[in-house]
């Protein structure tokens, strides 16, 4: 483990944001749920953790509500709402055990860190990296924008970019990620991939991953030796 997880190939680190800096996964997830119901649907977890790690249109809530109601909506008005409920119950969110160690003894280490995410909202990332005082640990930071040219996880492409921002090789950096979708993004991109499950993907397959910790707790430890 620690000749690949923190050898003297490993230059990056690069994290996955929802679910693995932050609990936003769950609060993604009520915030959602609460608009179902108020539709009287029902946003069941086997739809939702299909789509944990991407923002692909085959998992689209939008899409599988309208499914449900069988009509359109308006679109730009669920969102506007959804995003107040998702600001509200992540407005105040931890940091996850071990991320603030990791990211110390990464530092300490002299390894880079970057950060990949599938979400449309870098704005919001910043943000949490903001609020919680963890900005500055990250050289470079990717999501897929609305109307940009990179294609969500499982898709490579943020990993990718990454990777270019920051001048290094797949055999030199290390992803940390908590769903199927951001390991396979992982893998494609040729990444040595450690999983990191949390109480929304721990049931969830992780057989790709190169590794399975139950907390960046792990990961600190192992980088602070």
């Amino acid at each position: 483990m620690k000749s690949r997880f923190y050898g003297s190939a490993v230059r990056t680190l690069i994290f996955d944001f929802d679910g693995l800096i932050i609990d936003s996964e769950s609060a993604d997830f009520q915030s959602w749920k609460g608009i179902f119901e108020t539709e009287g649907c029902d946003l069941t977890l086997d739809f939702w953790n299909r789509g944990i790690g991407t923002n692909g249109p085959e998992y689209s809530p939008f899409a599988e509500l309208e499914r449900q109601l069988k009509r359109p909506l308006d679109r730009e008005a669920v969102r506007n709402r959804q995003w107040r409920e998702f600001d509200e119950l992540c407005g105040g969110l931890p940091l996850l055990p071990g991320v603030l160690g990791c990211l110390e003894a990464a530092r300490a280490r002299g390894l880079n860190i970057g950060l990949a995410s599938s979400a449309s909202y870098k704005e919001r990332i910043i943000g949490h990296l903001e609020r919680t005082g963890i900005h500055g640990y990250f050289s470079a930071i990717r999501c897929c924008q609305v109307g940009g040219d990179l294609k969500p996880k499982p898709h490579p492409d943020v990993y990718l970019a990454v990777m270019a921002d920051m001048g290094v090789k797949p055999e030199e950096a290390v992803a940390f990620e908590d769903s199927p979708n951001g390991i396979r993004a992982a893998k494609a991109a040729g990444l040595f991939c450690v999983a990191v499950p949390n109480k929304m993907t721990m049931d969830l397959p992780m057989t790709q991953a190169d590794m399975i910790i139950p907390s960046l707790e792990v990961a600190a430890l192992e980088l602070s030796r």
